[in-house]
């Protein structure tokens, strides 16, 4: 019974994480409130703050899930495996992390869509 509670309360959590983002992309991350938010995905007010204890925490968890990715491309990058001077090794993670974020498979595997983050 325990493990059915878990899959559901994974499941609101992601369908309020994916109805936020679709709401971001929409009207602009400024202009959605939790209002906007519980309304959209069906839940009570109470429900959000459960998952998400402020509106920021939706995007930081968008931004946790692509710290993977945004790692794996850094040291794939040439500056970071040859051990080049700070500067190049910066401009090398700063260019992998735009071109995560750019992507548009990236940005469909977290579930938002590339032109909320590139804003």
């Amino acid at each position: 019974m325990a493990r059915q509670r878990d899959l559901q309360r994974e499941a609101t959590r992601e369908h309020l994480f994916a109805t936020a983002l679709a709401l971001f992309d929409e009207r602009g991350y400024d202009a959605v409130g939790i209002d906007d938010i519980v309304a959209r995905a069906k839940v009570a007010r109470g429900t959000f703050y459960f998952h998400f204890p402020q509106k920021d925490d939706v995007l930081i968890e968008l931004i946790r899930r692509s710290d993977a990715h945004i790692v794996g491309k850094m040291a794939r990058t040439a500056a970071v495996r040859r051990g080049k001077p700070l500067p190049a090794v910066l401009k090398a993670t700063t260019d992998a992390f735009a071109e995560v974020w750019r992507s548009e498979e990236h940005t469909s595997e977290l579930q938002s869509p590339c032109n909320l983050v590139c804003r």
